[in-house]
């Protein structure tokens, strides 16, 4: 780069003098003219046109005096492509006309007020001569020169020519004559810091003596320390002078900073000529340059960088230029305190190398890591070594060996790297062509880069190696080419070739690249890349012209672009083939071919200067495999045609989709560098929705088709969309919108926005023969109005109430406050709907007035398999936040009616009072139920979380019966109070009416279901069904799922008697209390009901109950266990019935031990089984179907029911005889039975329960015996 600007400033400088003195000179040789208007016009223009030439151009201004002894220019500009480089301006020419003509140029002044030159001209380098140099002379004019003042009062030169800007006068002087000259030049700054250039030189050819002097001196900040990059920008003094011949010439140069001397030394030119072989030859000289140059630049250079050069560094170099054309270095010598550089060599007239012997080493003599000042942060060294060994006596051979040890420079780290060639360098010889030829072998470990992704991708250590090969006339062949990483490699040959004419470099490549790990290279990627991959490429290039034809030719394994979406499809092998070519007609993509076992994209394009053209196709085998729940083949085919240099496109395109689905476009996409226009119809066409359930997390059906008709400017979001939809039976999984978009429907609306963001929605109209709506709005920032109305053909789908059509159109406009809403709505049946007030544009609060009657229907929804029907009014206010605590207003209904099929209940007329305000809802309810009895709810209930409650329910004899298990009825309170979110306790007390539990005729049942059945593509109407019926196994609903909140329970149910258990022979009364704790999601049920009285009838057999219990154990499926023992003549017989209420079990045991059958045939008759007759063992089956549960109450059951009686048995007393027994409670705790025997003697019996423990017994008989007593008893 410095040299760089250092020939462009000399350029600059060469530029300015040659023609300001063109310019100045030029009117001494002009020819005479009359008419000073006339000569100052041709003069100007000649000027002009011919100090200006390619990439130059010269404008003069203010030219006068051309033919007088004082001529002037007030300005004179140069200028290439980038303008005005140099501005002359205020130029004067003193000088005497009348000393020509003795051949004398006199000129007494040559000056100007001003020279402006802000940067370098624009140049390019000049070729070299082709005409051998030869030795220095001064020209021999036809005229003396004496320039007595040469000066520039004032010359600004820009920043971009040294670093900093500068203001300087030029001042000097300059005499040619007769052979000899001398000159005087003298450059002094204005501004800044002290800056001194003076030079002083004479040269005379008769003597061949020349004398120089320069000096440059510098204060700190200096031009000089700024191109040199000094730090500190010190001071800086610089000395030439040398007065010898020139053929034998010696400079002395010293160099001082902050005045200290750095360096020291000479320079020595020497030339001598060769005696001529004949008259009249001129050989050509032997020139030789010798420099020595020694001292301490340590100093000079950055603090770092002093420990390399040490106290003194020296160079010596010794060279030759031979009369034949050839060079000699016949010796190099640098050394320093860290580095030794020696070498000599001989290069052939020819350009080709004899001899080349260079060694070099960087080292540190304390054995430490040592700065090399190399690169902008300087570079870091261990150790390096270099030895470059040729000599063309000796053979054809060379050798170079280089190796760096812990090379650090900024964040790069190498910790070995060792570079090893050799081969083969034959000059031509005989007419022939040179070649140049080898192997260059490469190795770097320990490599850490600054760049984290560049350091995975590469890896610690690489190694490489190529054959290489080149002769005149042929190109640079590259063979054999390895390089390789820990899991990757690049393997393969290439041709280079630069034609004489141009610098365009030809390369035939044929390459191949593996990468057994592409995660590795993810981070350089900035793509999460995975997978395996090896590309061969094959084909020519011109880089420099930008010309190529290349095919690409791949195969990857478990490619991954860390695209959940992509990444699927490119699992397995793979395959990727392509050829592009590119000339200056444009770019070609031929046969592109992407391909894996899941998909297959193939395209082909070429791209123009100023067309285009392309065509994609894209073929999936399963689409589940980038989205899952879409299941089946997909496919994508797309092509356009492209003009205006690619900036508009005409494009179609289409894909079929699982579903027998179809998308497709056609259209123009226009000014993609300025507006981005799309202007076509998109079209969309699902035959079955069914696929796209999964996809889509809920059942979907029915056919969609639709259409869309786009203009738009994608740079503004502006434009329109004509959009039109139908469907068929289009189902979404909801009862309600299924039912209402059943059918044919038909979606028309029209979309705009323009370029001030107004979006407007036109016509929008939905029909289907189940609704119409219709729909228009407009919104900018400032403003939104949306107007609709919608109407049902029949509400009754939502409630039967609402059977009829549904009438209901609003509007909501906005400015710059709140949404003002106002809608109502009409439905058969008298429901109403009237909404007004205001909304905040962010929903936070609202200002509402709503009036209306609605159908309880509406709620079925979230209530099934729960029913309601009935109407409920409402006048109501919300104001504040969008929450049930910002309403106030009744509610209230009259004859509702609730079905709980879950109960086996309703309840009906029910009579609703609601009254909200302050963010709480009073609640007066009553209803009658419609198995008996009355439920009536009082209290408040909060209306924000954590919902407080403080209500009361009380039954009045609310009928409870489960068919074939229980009948009773309740009466009592229950008070819930506490937050209903979790927390609120749940506490009262129920008294139970009579009981009647029948222990079931069989435990079996009718039906069941089949675990693990699967619904396959269940339809939507069916599964709401089965959810309905409650058998539909949802997750988390299974037992134990206790995902609801838990509240504290304290309940008691109580009934003293009257708790009947009847069935399988079992005749039994009970009586107790129960009470119920813990919580609704772990019961703890303390209390049982005992036994009061009871029998158990076996075929005749009666046996009085001797235990009977029943009570709950965490389940509502009560347990039950009654037990009885009788007596044979040897055998002790108990007879039990155990377990859950709806399936208990009978057990037989016996003392002694007996089979079951035995036991059972010892009980009835009295004998063992083998003992009975014919008859006896039909009686003893018929017993067993008692126990068993299948023969249900039996006749005298079936006559206790059809006599209204709570107890009748006819029997034998202990001496045998008949007798009949009647039994009733009369009242709460009044219970009476009559005995009659078979003699017509009656007793009557009388209980009276004054407390749970205290009884009253009383006893009257026919013969006049009778009985009263007072017991008391007490359960331990």
């Amino acid at each position: 780069m410095r040299a760089q600007r250092t020939y462009r400033r000399n350029r600059a400088v060469r530029a300015l003098f040659c023609a300001v003195f063109a310019v100045l000179l030029w009117p001494a040789t002009a020819p005479a003219q009359d008419e000073s208007a006339r000569d100052r016009g041709i003069l100007q223009a000649f000027l002009e046109d011919n100090l200006s030439g390619a990439g130059r151009t010269v404008r003069i201004e203010g030219f006068e005096g051309a033919l007088s002894g004082r001529a002037t220019i007030d300005e004179l500009t140069i200028a290439d492509a980038d303008g005005v480089w140099l501005t002359l301006r205020d130029a004067v020419l003193d000088w005497n006309r009348g000393a020509l003509l003795s051949g004398r140029l006199e000129v007494a002044e040559l000056s100007a007020a001003e020279l402006l030159i802000p940067r370098a001209p624009r140049t390019e380098p000049a070729p070299p001569s082709p005409t051998a140099g030869g030795g220095f002379a001064l020209p021999e004019l036809p005229v003396a020169i004496n320039v007595e003042e040469l000066a520039l009062d004032r010359v600004e030169l820009g920043a971009a020519l040294f670093g900093q800007a500068a203001v300087v006068a030029l001042e000097g002087n300059a005499a040619l004559s007769g052979g000899e000259g001398e000159a005087e030049l003298r450059l002094t700054r204005l501004d800044g810091p002290e800056g001194l250039l003076e030079l002083t030189g004479g040269y005379a050819n008769e003597t061949r003596n020349l004398a120089l002097s320069l000096l440059v001196r510098e204060g700190p900040d200096g031009i000089a320390a700024t191109l040199m990059d000094l730090p500190g920008k010190p001071s800086l003094d610089l000395r030439i002078a040398g007065e010898d011949p020139i053929d034998d010439f010696r400079a002395e140069i010293g160099l001082a900073t902050d005045g200290e001397e750095r360096l020291a030394g000479t320079v020595e030119l020497v030339t001598t000529q060769d005696d001529a072989v004949q008259e009249g030859d001129i050989p050509a000289p032997t020139r030789r340059i010798s420099a020595d140059l020694s001292g301490d630049i340590a100093p000079v250079f950055a603090p770092q960088y002093r420990a390399f050069f040490g106290p003194e560094i020296a160079l010596r170099v010794d060279a030759v230029r031979q009369p034949d054309g050839r060079r000699l270095l016949e010796a190099l010598e640098l050394s320093a305190r860290a580095i030794r550089l020696s070498g000599s060599g001989a290069i052939a007239a020819d350009g080709w190398p004899e001899r080349l012997d260079l060694t070099g080493q960087v080292a540190d003599p304390d054995g430490g890591d040592v700065q090399v000042p190399l690169g902008e942060d300087g570079l870091t060294l261990g150790q390096a070594d270099l030895r470059l060994a040729y000599d063309r006596a000796s053979g054809d051979r060379w050798q170079l060996r280089a190796e760096a040890r812990d090379a650090v420079q900024s964040d790069t780290r190498i910790g070995l790297l060792q570079l090893d060639a050799g081969g083969r360098l034959a000059p031509p010889e005989g007419g022939g062509a040179g070649a140049f030829g080898g192997t260059l072998r490469l190795s770097a470990e320990g490599l850490a880069l600054p760049d984290p992704a560049l350091e995975q991708a590469v890896g610690d250590a690489i190694t490489g190696q190529m054959g290489f090969d080149w002769a005149e006339g042929a190109p640079f062949s590259i063979t054999g080419l390895r390089l390789a990483g820990a899991d990757y490699g690049l393997t393969g040959d290439a041709l280079l070739r630069l034609p004489e004419a141009g610098l365009d470099l030809l390369a035939d490549v044929d390459l191949r690249l593996d990468a057994q790990n592409l995660a590795r290279f993810g981070a350089l990627a900035g793509v999460p890349l995975g997978g395996q991959a090896g590309l061969r490429i094959r084909g020519d290039a011109a880089p420099v012209a930008g010309e190529a034809d290349l095919a690409f030719d791949g195969t990857t394994r478990d490619l991954a672009l860390g695209q959940p979406r992509i990444d699927p499809l490119l699992q397995g092998d793979g395959r990727l083939r392509m050829r592009v070519r590119r000339d200056t007609e444009g770019t070609e993509i031929e046969g592109l071919e992407i391909a894996t076992a899941h998909a297959r994209i193939a395209a082909n394009a070429r791209l123009g200067a100023e067309t285009g053209q392309f065509d994609v196709t894209a073929a999936l085998t399963d689409t589940a495999r980038i989205q899952p729940g879409l299941s089946g083949p997909s496919r994508l085919r797309a092509e356009g045609r492209g003009t205006g240099g690619g900036t508009d496109w005409e494009v179609t395109a289409e894909a079929s989709l699982p579903g027998d689905a179809t998308l497709s476009w056609q259209g123009r996409i226009a000014d993609l560098d300025t507006a981005a226009q799309l202007a076509g119809q998109a079209e969309m066409e699902i035959g079955s929705l069914s696929p796209y359930t999964a996809l889509a997390g809920r059942p979907l059906g029915g056919a969609l088709s639709a259409t869309a008709d786009i203009d738009a400017a994608l740079d503004t979001l502006s434009g329109t969309i004509g959009l039109q939809a139908s469907s068929r039976d289009l189902t979404l999984g909801h009862p309600y919108a299924d039912l209402l978009l059943r059918g044919e429907g038909d979606l028309q609306t029209g979309l705009r926005r323009d370029r001030a963001g107004r979006i407007s929605v036109e016509d929008l109209q939905l029909t289907t023969p189940a609704l119409t709506l219709e729909a228009d709005g407009e919104m900018t920032d400032t403003d939104q109005r949306v107007t609709a109305s919608l109407r049902l053909a029949d509400g009754g789908i939502f409630a039967p109430e609402l059977s009829g059509p549904i009438q209901i159109g609003g509007r909501a406009m906005r400015g710059s406050g709140d949404w003002r809403l106002g809608v109502t709505g009409t439905a058969a049946g008298g429901a109403t709907l009237a909404v007004s007030g205001d909304v905040a544009p962010d929903f936070s609060r609202a200002a509402l007035a709503m009036t209306g009657r609605a159908p309880l229907g509406l709620a079925n929804e979230r209530l099934r398999p729960r029913a309601i029907s009935g109407i409920a009014a409402y006048d109501l206010q919300l104001d504040g936040p969008l929450a049930l605590s910002s309403l106030s207003g009744r509610i209230s209904t009259a004859g509702a009616r609730l079905t709980l099929p879950e109960l086996n209940l309703a309840l009906e007329g029910i009579d609703t009072q609601v009254s909200l305000a302050s963010g709480r809802a009073q609640i007066t309810a009553g209803a009658a139920v419609s198995s008996g009895g009355r439920l009536d709810v009082t209290g408040g209930l909060g209306l924000s979380a954590p919902f407080p409650a403080d209500l009361r329910v009380v039954a009045q004899e609310v009928g409870l019966r489960e068919a074939r298990l229980y009948e009773t009825s309740a009466s009592g309170e229950i008070t819930v109070t506490g937050p209903l979110t979790g927390g609120a306790r749940i506490a009262g007390l129920l008294e139970l009416g009579p009981a009647e539990l029948r222990v079931p005729a069989s435990s079996g049942v009718g039906y069941a279901g089949l675990p693990g059945l699967r619904h396959v593509n269940e339809p939507a109407a069916v599964r709401q069904v089965r959810q309905w019926a409650g058998i539909v196994e949802e997750p988390g609903n299974g037992v134990g799922a206790g995902g609801g909140a838990a509240y504290p329970v304290d309940l008691t149910i109580r009934a003293p008697s009257r708790i009947f258990v009847r069935g399988r022979g079992l005749d039994a009364e009970l009586g107790g209390q129960l009470r119920l704790l813990g919580t609704t999601a772990a019961l703890v049920p303390q209390g049982r009901f005992e036994l009061v009285r009871g029998r158990l009838d076996i075929l005749g057999q009666r046996l009085t109950l001797d235990e009977g219990v029943l009570q709950l154990q965490g389940s509502f499926d009560a347990f039950i266990r009654f037990s009885a023992t009788t007596q044979t003549d040897d055998v002790t017989i108990t007879i039990a019935i155990e377990g859950p209420a709806s399936a208990p079990e009978l057990s037989l045991t016996s003392a002694p031990e007996l089979p079951e059958d035995e036991v059972l045939s010892q009980l009835l008759f009295g004998r063992d089984l083998t003992e009975i007759s014919p008859l006896q063992a039909v009686q003893l089956a018929n017993a067993l179907a008692v126990l068993s549960g299948r023969s249900g109450l039996g006749m005298g059951g079936r006559l206790r029911e059809s006599l209204a009686l709570d107890d009748l048995d006819i029997g034998t007393d202990a001496d045998g005889n008949v007798e009949a027994r009647a039994g009733k409670y009369l009242s709460e705790n009044i219970y009476s039975d009559v005995v009659v025997n078979g003699e017509g003697e009656t007793d009557i019996n009388l209980n009276l329960e004054l407390s749970p423990s205290v009884t009253v017994r009383g006893r009257l008989g026919s013969d006049g015996d009778t009985g009263l007593g007072i017991y008391y008893e007490r359960d331990y």
